[in-house]
């Protein structure tokens, strides 16, 4: 039973994911407590699994698995809303891309220093946006602005993790060859 603790968290996402959605789109207030429960779940489940020695390849797939369907389904859901959250699933679509590339050039999960934070920059957007209802109760107007800086520098972000993994790519195979 115990194996299945962490994972069951990483799943929580997508069954909490839905409801976040239809808060999203109706603009309520619930769009943030269960964002933050999303949040939590991806951070707890690696620590959970650490703590209880239960730490796995499988689970770590589970994991990326999980943040991809929600990052993508999120940003094409706000798309709807706000076209520059299409530019972010493409810079997404580049970063995941130029991961699978390290990953199969490295022969295993392969992290880089940026790369293990972009589902944690993109969940940044996603509370900002789920935030919105709250503050428009307060009536607070710098969220359009905060919102789009936000989006910028979760573009740079991915531009930058993209960047970082297709260079280590390049090094790798090069160093493989003997050409580095």
């Amino acid at each position: 039973m115990q194996p299945r603790v962490a994972d069951a968290l990483s799943f929580s996402r997508l069954l909490l994911f839905v409801p976040w959605i239809i808060s999203i789109n109706e603009g309520n207030l619930w769009a943030l407590p269960i964002m933050s429960v999303i949040v939590a779940s991806d951070v707890l489940d690696g620590m959970v699994a650490r703590r209880l020695a239960l730490a796995s390849q499988r689970g770590a797939i589970i994991d990326v698995v999980c943040d991809i369907v929600v990052i993508v389904t999120a940003f094409i859901t706000l798309g709807f809303r706000n076209w520059l959250y299409i530019v972010l699933l493409v810079l997404t679509i580049v970063a995941l891309l130029s991961w699978v590339v390290y990953t199969r050039i490295a022969g295993e999960m392969a992290y880089t220093r940026l790369g293990k934070y972009n589902g944690g920059v993109c969940y940044l957007a996603f509370m900002v946006v789920s935030a919105r209802p709250w503050l428009e109760v307060i009536h607070l107007d710098i969220l359009v602005v905060l919102e789009e800086c936000i989006i910028y520098l979760v573009a740079l972000f991915l531009g930058a993790a993209a960047l970082e993994n297709y260079v280590k790519s390049f090094a790798l195979h090069a160093h493989r060859r003997g050409r580095l």
